[in-house]
């Protein structure tokens, strides 16, 4: 049977999986919504629950430092820091911060996506019903494509199943 199972032109809403998902889906569609819930997407609602501008980044290398200097925008650390891509480091960020989120999953997915020119929303388990509610009133005849980012083992593999 192959790959027929899995194909999904027939529908308006689309899933896959990390950055490939992305490359593959991304040019198709009219809407990506990123699903990184464990960290990336997370910290992303509650920074904007605080009015702040969220930039993604795809390393948390010495380039996002200059990425973020190049925005004016503060640098999210690594967790323990004040401000990171934990959601809770985040719950007291002052309102209208611009704020550079790297990560390798959610945030490069996000990237991978825009560079697609497509929009792109964080979707999670805070803002769901608010991420549905926003793609029925203003997209609802684009093609939707959701992926899920899983997480990266270190040789670049999703550690998601996928079966």
């Amino acid at each position: 049977m192959g790959d027929e199972r899995f194909y999904q032109s027939t529908y308006p809403i689309r899933f896959e999986w990390g950055q490939e998902g992305v490359r593959r889906l991304a040019p198709l569609s009219g809407v990506v919504v990123i699903v990184d819930v464990l960290s990336f997407c997370t910290a992303v609602d509650v920074a904007m629950s605080k009015d702040a501008i969220v930039f993604p980044y795809r390393y948390h290398d010495p380039s996002a430092l200059t990425f973020a200097q190049s925005v004016d925008a503060i640098l999210a650390g690594e967790r323990g820091h004040a401000f990171s891509l934990s959601p809770s480091s985040l719950l007291f960020l002052p309102s209208k911060t611009r704020i550079v989120l790297p990560s390798p999953n959610g945030s490069t997915c996000t990237v991978v996506a825009q560079e697609a020119g497509c929009v792109v929303i964080a979707g999670c388990l805070r803002n769901a019903s608010h991420v549905a509610a926003f793609i029925k009133r203003h997209y609802a005849r684009e093609m939707i494509s959701v992926i899920a980012c899983g997480e990266q083992w270190p040789n670049g593999h999703l550690s998601a199943a996928r079966s």
